[in-house]
């Protein structure tokens, strides 16, 4: 009720803000833009996964290596001699032949007499080498 004047009572005040605090509280609350959440891609899980297609790719290595050779991976005794043939074999059996031709000095051939043509060795790093009779020489004979 106002008074005379158009002045309202601290009572009737009261009563009017109650009413819409009320009001609001029984409403439900309007969503404003931003509260919206854009739509985003679903993102990938996180970690790694081993189901791919294609098997593991490993690069190509030069010259190729083959791992049926035994003592590739230092599997066997380094080798003590050589014995002539297309290719010549490493003894004792399974050794690990020399990495490079100049450690072949360490190497006893078999024969002693000049290995003949085409005869070598097959050395670790893939070249050739042959017994000439009184030394090594790098190549096939």
């Amino acid at each position: 009720m106002t008074k005379k004047g158009g002045q309202s009572s601290p009572d009737e005040d009261d009563a009017v803000r109650r009413r819409v605090e009320d009001s609001e509280a029984s409403e439900p609350r309007r969503r404003e833009p931003r509260d919206e959440v854009e739509s985003q891609a679903a993102e990938p899980a996180p970690g790694w996964s081993n189901s791919s297609d294609t098997g593991p790719q490993f690069a190509t290595v030069s010259p190729a290596v083959d791992m049926s050779i035994p003592g590739f991976s230092n599997n066997g005794p380094a080798s003590t001699g050589a014995t002539a043939g297309i290719p010549g074999t490493w003894t004792p059996a399974n050794s690990d032949p020399p990495n490079k031709f100049t450690v072949m000095n360490t190497i006893t051939a078999s024969p002693a007499t000049a290995w003949t043509t085409g005869q070598h060795v097959v050395l670790g790093d893939g070249s050739f080498a042959h017994w000439g009779g009184a030394a090594w020489t790098s190549g096939k004979a």
